[in-house]
């Protein structure tokens, strides 16, 4: 089932819930929406440019915050415009039924790089916005000497600050094992990772650090080798000794890399993840009533409905309690560089 978002120039934005592919085609009704009815602390009006100040068709721009007063809303007011399309002219406007001071916005086209623009003041001037084709990035991934085909490689950018993050990017290997990544946003520190899901048959790749240039530059990150990696297993408990619901998942999230693994639980808990790379990691499992108990030795104070350290060698007994109760509430304290739970080995009440 899937959520279809519709968008023309003129017309308001037409969503359809629980479209389901095979029921057949989907018939799109929209309204037209004049500009000139709208006031102007309820409208932003832009138009995006190229490096030359060439008008981009098509490109998509969408809502990444918007400001009333002192307070930004990550979750805009119901009849705000989450995105809009440019027309011929590269011109867009957004709206929202509510009035606003100004709007952050994410702008992506083809051929274009990724790039935020923050804080934008609506009203009846138009922002001109300009974006550029970014930086690339290429290699190859080999197993034993061979290349690696269809497995899945990520990058995402080590800053994670709502103002600069611009999301990750994943892409497949072809029959040579080569990759590239084109259009990153340039000037930035990434990291480079192997999807965990895609090696599980291989081996692990182990996240590695890259810096891109500016626009127009070609990163060449090289033999990327496949290596053995690391086994997590054992199980999640309820401190009541019920057995786990039906459907109940635990997730292993890599802390570098913007890459998580999902993992099914039968009724007693027990799991069992290969080919992990070596790396801190995150480890969840939600249940109804249940909240991870404060007594695992990973257990995250800051963000409790983790455990939260560092797998550098295999481990086949971690214990994940659960108890009964509403989520203890969060508690962050600084810790001092070797002491910080991403660098402690990773543990929950087997210690």
């Amino acid at each position: 089932m899937f959520r279809i978002l519709v968008v023309a120039p003129g017309y308001e934005p037409s969503f359809f819930l629980k479209v389901d592919p095979s029921a057949g085609p989907l018939e799109a009704r929209l309204n037209a929406r004049p500009i000139t009815n709208l006031a102007p602390d309820h409208v932003l009006l832009g138009r995006i440019v190229d490096a030359q100040g060439r008008p981009v068709e098509n490109a998509v721009v969408s809502l990444d915050g918007l400001r009333q007063g002192h307070t930004t809303h990550g979750n805009p007011p119901e009849g705000t415009d989450p995105l809009a399309i440019t027309d011929a002219r590269g011109e867009f406007f957004l709206s929202s039924r509510e009035a606003f001071d100004a709007m952050n916005l994410e702008v992506e086209g083809r051929r274009f790089a990724r790039k935020k623009f923050g804080d934008l003041r609506g009203g009846p001037s138009r922002h001109t916005l300009a974006i550029t084709e970014g930086a690339a990035l290429s290699g190859r991934v080999l197993k034993d000497g061979k290349p690696l085909k269809g497995v899945a490689v990520g990058v995402v950018s080590k800053d994670r600050s709502i103002e600069n993050f611009t999301g990750d990017f994943v892409i497949g290997t072809m029959d040579d094992g080569r990759f590239l990544f084109s259009n990153l946003p340039p000037g930035r520190a990434y990291y480079f990772y192997g999807i965990m899901s895609s090696f599980t048959n291989s081996g692990a790749l182990p996240t590695a650090p890259v810096v891109l240039a500016g626009d127009g530059s070609t990163h060449q990150l090289g033999d990327v080798n496949v290596v053995p990696g690391l086994r997590l297993a054992g199980q999640v408990r309820l401190a009541d000794g019920a057995p786990l619901p039906p459907y109940t998942r635990l997730s292993v999230s890599s802390e570098q890399a913007w890459d998580v693994l999902v993992v099914d639980l039968g009724p007693d808990g027990r799991f069992d993840v290969s080919n992990l790379p070596p790396g801190s990691y995150n480890i969840s499992s939600r249940i109804k009533s249940y909240r991870i108990a404060a007594g695992n030795a990973s257990f995250d104070t800051s963000n409790p409905f983790r455990l939260l350290g560092q797998l550098k060698t295999n481990k086949t007994n971690l214990t994940l309690l659960l108890e009964p109760g509403e989520n203890l509430p969060s508690n962050s304290s600084s810790r001092a560089p070797g002491a910080r739970l991403q660098d402690l080995p990773l543990a929950g009440i087997e210690h």
